[in-house]
């Protein structure tokens, strides 16, 4: 139960950051930003996610739990990433 409560609270607080990074970097500075966590990955939304609900998964302990996961993961988001990756390119 510790286990899956640290990877919640670290899942919601890694998301907010990165939203709060990117909303006052864009706010001073139109453009791409490449500088701290945005500059280690652009996709620190979805880690930040994926903790989440890993953690509920960690809680449940069930295989039907991470079979539904693991699809969202690999498929759903691998395409908003390589969307918003294709996107970024043109920037």
């Amino acid at each position: 139960m510790l286990v899956a409560l640290m990877m919640y609270m670290n899942g919601v607080v890694l998301m907010l950051l990165t939203d709060a990074q990117k909303y006052l970097v864009l706010r001073e500075k139109k453009g791409l930003i490449t500088h701290c966590m945005h500059g280690w990955s652009r996709n620190m939304n979805y880690v930040g996610e994926i903790m989440l609900y890993a953690a509920f998964g960690v809680l449940v302990q069930r295989w039907e739990v991470w079979a539904v996961y693991s699809y969202m993961w690999c498929i759903i988001f691998v395409i908003r990433m390589s969307v918003k990756d294709h996107s970024l390119s043109k920037k």
